[in-house]
Parts: structure tokens; C-alpha cells; sequence
């Protein structure tokens, strides 16, 4: 392209997106000036890590007798000192 073409290509380029790149950039400038927010836990969870109103499901075993035991045996043979 010659001086005079390249000129006019950018000046085209930022009258159409030039608002568009502003907005952008400063959007993208705000969000990561922002600081982090760190979430602390209170409460019974903070305490225990588990839930305070916890309930076991009355008919537990009913629900457990629908799965059946799979053997699943797990070889270390084949494996290096790191896999292991």
C-alpha cells in the first residue's frame, strides 16, 4: 500500500471503531483494577465443614440395594515408583 492509502485505511478503521476499542478498553482496564474479593466462611461450615442441617434419607438401604458391587482391584504391577 502506498503512504496515502495506508493513511486513509486507519483513519477509516478508527472512525468506525474507535468507540468500540475505547469502550473495550476501558471496560477491560476497570474489571481487572478491581480487587479481589475473598469469600470467608462463617457459621456452622466454617467450623466443621459440614452441613448443619445434614439429613440421611430414611430409606438409604432401599436406595443402596438398587446398586450392585463391582470388583474393582487395583494393580500396581506395570506401574513405576512415580505411578504408584
Amino acid at each position: 500500500m502506498h503512504k496515502q492509502q495506508m493513511k486513509n485505511f486507519i483513519a477509516n478503521f478508527f472512525s468506525q471503531y474507535g468507540p468500540v476499542l475505547v469502550v473495550v478498553f476501558l471496560i477491560s482496564t476497570s474489571t481487572a483494577a478491581q480487587p479481589r474479593k475473598t469469600l470467608a466462611m462463617t457459621g456452622s461450615a466454617a467450623k466443621t465443614g459440614a452441613p448443619a442441617d445434614l439429613k440421611i434419607a430414611p430409606d438409604l438401604g432401599e436406595r443402596l440395594a438398587k446398586f450392585r458391587r463391582v470388583p474393582m482391584p487395583f494393580r500396581t504391577t506395570g506401574l513405576s515408583a512415580r505411578e504408584q
